[in-house]
């Protein structure tokens, strides 16, 4: 496994006495859990037992912006009939989605990671490229308290609200239908995300670094969850843009994600 470096502790604080990351070799790569858990509770090998119930404290809050949804959207606006599975799509993408076209796709994918700076306030405390899309990470406090629940229900409100977004910006600047440009799994705490300093393999013949692209001094407090969780539930999902009550900026002093 690769191990962290400085940079991967803004994700991945140093774990307590009794607690573990769970790591995993997958097809496609190396990735860690985005909690801690009990290692009596989890098998490092399989995987099993990485499950939100057995989370013991999430340590950060994971957004991923696949270039997929993307990808779909640009193909069905050029007439092109896509594939039913998932797999099949990406294995197109893959095959057709050169190089030359990457800092493109790459400028459209930070267009909608802004989204989620709009919805959430501030900066990620760390975005990670791992190619074939975006992912922000948004530290929890260390040592404080928070719950699961809470937490789960706030990255569903979090999700909707900024796919809104994207989705409104996209038809409008683009003419692109992107719906749910950020993944909807909610799993806090069990989520895997890829590890800075790993390959993304999942291309055939085209591995590809997965780097560090941002770090930012930001870790979230309980006041700042309990405040943008009230503002969200409050507020219905708007394009970006459009005047709302977003969540405050707010800089908490610790550890960085």
């Amino acid at each position: 496994m690769p191990q962290p470096n400085d940079n991967t502790d803004y994700i991945w604080p140093h774990a307590p006495s009794g607690l573990i990351y769970v790591e995993q070799s997958l097809p496609g790569g190396e990735y860690r859990s985005t909690g801690l858990f009990d290692p009596s509770d989890v098998n490092q090998s399989t995987g099993a037992g990485r499950s939100f119930d057995n989370c013991k404290r999430v340590t950060s809050l994971f957004f991923d912006v696949d270039l997929i949804g993307l990808y779909d959207a640009i193909r069905v606006q050029a007439g092109q009939e896509l594939e039913k599975k998932v797999k099949d799509r990406k294995a197109v993408m893959y095959a057709n989605l050169g190089d030359e076209h990457m800092q493109d796709a790459y400028a459209r994918m930070v267009e909608a990671m802004e989204c989620i700076i709009d919805v959430m306030g501030d900066d990620p405390s760390c975005i990670v490229d791992s190619w074939w899309g975006l992912h922000a990470h948004y530290l929890l406090a260390p040592g404080s308290d928070f719950d699961h629940h809470q937490l789960q229900n706030l990255h569903k409100r979090i999700v909707e609200h900024a796919n809104a977004k994207v989705a409104a910006l996209f038809e409008d600047k683009y003419h692109l239908d992107w719906p749910k440009a950020f993944d909807a799994t909610n799993d806090v705490g069990a989520r895997l995300a890829r590890i800075p300093g790993s390959v993304n393999t999942k291309a055939p013949g085209r591995p590809r670094p997965v780097e560090v692209v941002s770090t930012y001094e930001l870790a979230l407090d309980p006041d700042y969850i309990a405040k943008l969780d009230k503002e969200l539930a409050t507020t219905a999902p708007q394009p970006k843009n459009t005047p709302s009550q977003g969540a405050s900026s707010q800089n908490s002093t610790g550890n960085t994600a």
